[in-house]
């Protein structure tokens, strides 16, 4: 009967282990709050103040750990920005990150002040004297930032009658932008006219017209090009922040030339030594000349 006791006790012992999540780490030893990091806005801007803080439960009141604050930007490798309350990095020529933490406290933050446009990336609290285990929290910090649009973009082109074309206007920032595309264009002639045996080349515009263009993406594309394609095209880029930004692409059709002159007739007295003029109005593209 005293063998099957032990031999119970032995057992029930044996299967009892120490609470694990699923990451294998132990739930009653230090590590971070559900919350994850925390930030004071929901809408990061530059130019303005963000704190973020995160804090570590199950700490007894022998626990002497550090919390380490990381970034990693995009396409970078992730370096070290303050530890507990000392901050490492983005410290001249003015200091704009701090660090917080008051010993015997659970609770760590960091301030950016002000954001500048590359602090963004992958947020991380680091919680020390964890081996094996590395115990961390990630939030990505990305900016509101005003569109800035890239110079990528399509400046101008050169069309021919009834081909399609496609204008690029591409944009940084955050939120994503909307876009918007106005296109001024003039109707009008060249004007050509020998005057003691120069010519004389001249611009005749009939009238200028604004048509906006509305666009759901940055791309703008015209199908079977015609003479009202051209002209010169504007790209507007907002998104909620600041003043947004714009863009100016021009583009040009090549067209056969077409010839008008005023007047049709010019009267001549006969045995009058007098100059007769006509005066001949050529629209085209590349500019023409009369003969």
């Amino acid at each position: 009967m005293d063998r099957i006791l032990v031999l119970s006790l032995i057992c029930s012992l044996s299967t009892q282990g120490v609470a694990q999540n699923n990451d294998g780490i132990d739930e009653s030893s230090p590590q971070f709050d559900n919350q994850g990091i925390i930030f004071n806005t929901e809408a990061p801007k530059i130019g303005e103040s963000l704190r973020a803080s995160c804090i570590v439960v199950h700490l007894t009141s022998r626990d002497s750990r550090s919390v380490k604050w990381i970034l990693k930007r995009p396409g970078e490798l992730e370096f070290a920005i303050a530890v507990d309350s000392v901050a490492l990095q983005f410290r001249s020529p003015i200091p704009r990150l701090h660090a917080f933490h008051k010993q015997g406290t659970n609770k760590w933050e960091i301030e950016f002040s002000p954001l500048e446009r590359n602090d963004f990336g992958n947020l991380t609290c680091e919680l020390s004297n964890t081996h094996p285990k590395t115990v961390r929290v990630t939030r990505f910090l990305n900016l509101h930032v005003q569109p800035v649009i890239l110079e990528s973009s399509t400046r101008g082109l050169t069309a021919n009658i009834g081909d399609n074309f496609t204008l690029e206007c591409l944009a940084s920032g955050y939120p994503p932008s909307q876009f918007q595309w106005v296109q001024t264009f003039e109707t009008g002639t060249y004007g050509s006219v020998i005057t003691d045996n120069q010519l004389i080349e001249r611009w005749r515009p009939y009238f200028r017209k604004q048509e906006t263009i509305i666009s759901d993406g940055p791309i703008l594309t015209v199908i079977n090009a015609t003479m009202r394609h051209r002209g010169t095209y504007i790209c507007s880029a907002k998104n909620g922040i600041g003043s947004g930004d714009s863009w100016t692409a021009l583009v040009k059709m090549n067209f056969a030339p077409s010839v008008t002159c005023e007047p049709r007739m010019v009267g001549q007295a006969q045995q009058m030594n007098m100059d007769a003029y006509l005066e001949c109005m050529v629209e085209a593209f590349p500019a023409s000349r009369l003969r």
